[in-house]
């Protein structure tokens, strides 16, 4: 616990100097609470040093490559530097490294005075656009945010993550095995997958097959003792189980809470609307002021993956932008599968998602924390304290530090490449063709293959990427697909969702995973989540009349879903376990985190570290703002890990209390650098 009770204010009058020197007061004891808190020495893989001048797994995309798809080395240290060297005081940062093909300067792209390629890298895109526009190159997005400050919550280097699984691992293997098999599962209903059914199978994988091929890994059965994992890849791994112990459909690509693992896989709030019947809500229409949001979202053309050739993985690693080449679907529906999901995280704004869980609860009449002072009484009611208009605000707030914050972990430390590159390696030793892998590195990517060939992915991968390459191939070597060389047959490759493959930065830790934990934790705080002021039984959604889950109506047509039919309604869903309102915003961060893992983006390791980040920058702005409170106030809420949370402020001094899932004490500061290495030295 931290308690600031030294600096406790004195009763002054209300006068103009006095309320002055008290805010200046204030502002010194938020920052004596900044102070406190030790810098965390983020844990690496260590794979950027081992595997230094091939950096096989390394985030290379935008620079310069070989013919084989490795980096340049001096591109990369260019890269690397240009991150990493300090500011200078009052001067821009050019940040200038090679960028995109350098056989001829594409649009978009940057060859620096001092660079000078070596042939092999001097090379220009394989693929060109069929309406004859030349290809353009996009930009790294926002490199240097890691040396942004905050004048609100920990600083970015307060907050670590852990070492992302390294290349050998069993950890890994299993993330790399559910992004494949999510790929392949991309349009098959979610009501399907938790049911872990055979219906349907688009692209060569059944739910059931996924789920039972995925069982045989030794990270994902839980009866296969694993030694030597550290207490933090022990929780991860344990996190994929249910509350048994036991890897089940309904544990399958979920998230990490009890409340993502409860009843149907897509969080209510990405479904209802408000209302006052269950007819109103159905309709998927939340009130905002005067307007009105719609829950059906426009989604990416089913049927139709990218990148599954190398010509257009290549010239996507090369910085290569046809975001605009995207084939979409016609109309808006209901989320109903994995791509319709990817869909959303591809084109939502920060905070979205939570924007408009808060306006159902709001409008549902959820209710504020009963720790509050307005609200609960009958004088004074919540409004620009305690209300709506602070809580939608502060949700914006903590969204756009959690960001920053994870763009030091993503680009400063860890600098993971993301999933379509490490398919790539498992493609080139499967094909044969392992370019300058090393004698170490093939040894363990072929254990991989094989252990992802047990796993029954590999096959129907490659069948899938021979399907869509013929399916939609231009043999001008044009996009959307290309049909060059003999990929078609023997290609590994990821399918992506997206047509330009994963965004311009690092994977580990995950934009969209760290201010979902972030937004998430603030309406876990601000609403009332408990059914009594002093106990933690959670609520039920009952209670803002959401208590019948629904899920979006499937249609059918033998074995293949009928798109144009399907998602147009809510229907109620099979599974009617009943569900709280704080599992349900801990599903709807884990879906929008793994959201992006549908797509092909990100590991489930992203999403995990990654929430608990924001979630830890979201409680240290909440605990600075409570000095501003000149009365008791308090909130309190359930951690992404088990944990009970309490965050008191006495109108003097301010105090983090925790309690594990054990029930005894945990030290605030050992919380927040659960996942770090021991403290760096003053």
């Amino acid at each position: 616990m931290d308690d600031f009770r030294d600096y406790e204010y004195l009763a002054r009058p209300a006068a103009t100097g006095d309320r002055h020197l008290k805010s200046c007061e204030i502002r010194e004891t938020a920052a004596l609470i900044a102070a406190s808190r030790a810098p965390q020495a983020t844990p690496t893989n260590g794979e950027e040093t081992r595997h230094a001048e091939v950096w096989p797994l390394s985030f290379t995309k935008g620079l310069p490559h070989d013919s084989d798809g490795f980096v340049d080395p001096k591109a990369f240290h260019a890269f690397v530097t240009a991150i990493t060297e300090p500011d200078r005081p009052g001067l821009p940062h050019a940040f200038d490294v090679p960028l995109g093909p350098q056989a001829g300067l594409a649009p978009g792209g940057n060859t620096p005075y001092s660079y000078k390629p070596r042939p092999e890298y001097a090379l220009g895109w394989r693929c060109t656009r069929r309406d004859g526009a030349p290809l353009t190159v996009r930009a790294w997005e926002s490199p240097r945010a890691g040396h942004v400050y905050d004048l609100q919550g920990a600083d970015a280097s307060d907050i670590a993550m852990d070492a992302a699984p390294a290349l050998g691992s069993e950890e890994l293997t299993a993330e790399m095995a559910e992004v494949y098999a999510l790929a392949l599962l991309r349009d098959v209903p979610f009501s399907e997958i938790s049911a872990g059914g055979t219906a349907f199978a688009p692209a060569g994988l059944s739910a059931h097959a996924a789920f039972t091929g995925l069982g045989r890994l030794a990270f994902l059965n839980a009866r296969t003792v694993l030694d030597g994992l550290t207490p933090r890849q022990a929780d991860r791994r344990a996190a994929r189980f249910d509350q048994t112990g036991a890897f089940t459909p309904q544990t399958m690509f979920r998230g990490s809470t009890p409340g993502a693992q409860t009843g149907p896989y897509l969080s209510q709030f990405l479904l209802v609307g408000t209302g006052t019947c269950p007819q109103e809500t159905r309709e998927g229409l939340i009130s905002y002021g005067a307007n009105t949001i719609d829950q059906r979202v426009a989604s990416l053309a089913p049927g139709v993956d990218h990148m599954v050739d190398f010509n257009s993985w290549f010239d996507v690693q090369m910085g290569a932008d046809i975001k605009d080449l995207q084939t979409a679907d016609a109309g808006r529906r209901f989320i109903t599968t994995p791509r319709q999901l990817a869909s959303y995280v591809r084109v939502d704004q920060l905070y979205q998602a939570y924007l408009n869980a808060a306006l159902v609860l709001l409008v549902q009449g959820a209710g504020f924390d009963s720790g509050f002072p307005e609200g609960t009484g009958k004088s004074r009611a919540a409004f620009a304290t305690f209300g709506g208009p602070h809580m939608l605000a502060l949700i914006s707030e903590v969204s756009s530090r959690a960001l920053k914050a994870v763009r030091r972990q993503k680009f400063n430390i860890h600098r993971r490449g993301r999933p379509e590159r490490l398919a790539a390696m498992v493609d080139k030793v499967a094909s044969g063709a392992p370019g300058k892998l090393t004698t170490a590195m093939r040894a363990q990517l072929r254990t991989m293959y094989l252990n992802l060939d047990k796993a029954g992915l590999m096959a129907p991968v490659a069948a899938h990427n021979a399907a869509q390459l013929a399916t939609h191939a231009a043999r001008d070597g044009s996009y959307p697909l290309t049909g060059l060389g003999h990929e078609a047959a023997l290609s590994h490759l990821l399918p992506m969702a997206f047509i330009e493959g994963s965004p311009m930065h690092p994977s580990y830790g995950a934009g969209h995973a760290t201010v979902a934990g972030a937004c998430v934790t603030v309406l876990k705080a601000f609403f009332e989540m408990f059914t009594t002021p002093d106990g933690w039984t959670e609520r039920l959604m009952d209670s803002v009349g959401l208590g019948c889950s629904v899920e979006p109506n499937v249609v059918a047509d033998g074995a293949k879903v009928d798109f144009d039919r399907s998602g147009t309604k809510l229907v109620d869903a099979t599974d009617q376990t009943r569900l709280t309102i704080q599992g349900e915003l801990d599903k709807l961060a884990a879906n929008i985190a793994i959201g992006r893992d549908m797509a092909g983006v990100h590991f489930y390791t992203d999403y995990y570290e990654s929430l608990r980040l924001g979630e830890r920058m979201a409680v240290t702005i909440l605990q600075e703002q409570m000095l501003t409170y000149p009365e008791p106030v308090s909130m309190r809420f359930v951690s992404y890990d088990g944990d009970r949370v309490l965050i008191e402020g006495t109108g003097h001094a301010v105090s983090v209390t925790i309690f594990g899932k054990n029930g005894r004490p945990v030290d605030y500061a050992a919380w927040l650098s659960r996942a770090a290495q021991a403290p760096v030295p003053a």
